[in-house]
């Protein structure tokens, strides 16, 4: 990673992540953003109502975060990676 950016808005309590990755053998090198909506009439713990997480865009067989079973199912590997993904309020509980 080359960067590592935290982005505050005036106008809301949102705040978005941006992170920037060099050339490597996983994913392609870019700018990936992650960004937090907040419920503007709640705390940060409590008025999380989104996360709008960029996809990754993987090299070709490099996404280790799907790890096959023997019987051809994928299960979750817990990674760094697994923050590039998109929730509602509902699967915070799940996840």
């Amino acid at each position: 990673m080359t960067l590592f950016k935290v982005n505050v808005f005036e106008d809301s309590d949102n705040i978005e992540l941006e992170f920037e990755f060099k050339e490597n053998k996983f994913i392609e090198q870019g700018v990936y953003k992650i960004l937090y909506i907040i419920d503007e009439n709640s705390s940060y713990q409590d008025g999380l109502i989104e996360i709008k997480a960029d996809q990754l865009d993987w090299k070709p067989d490099q996404n280790f975060l799907l790890e096959k079973t023997p019987k051809n199912k994928i299960k979750k590997c817990p990674s760094f990676f697994w923050i590039f993904k998109n929730f509602k309020a509902d699967d915070f509980e799940n996840e």
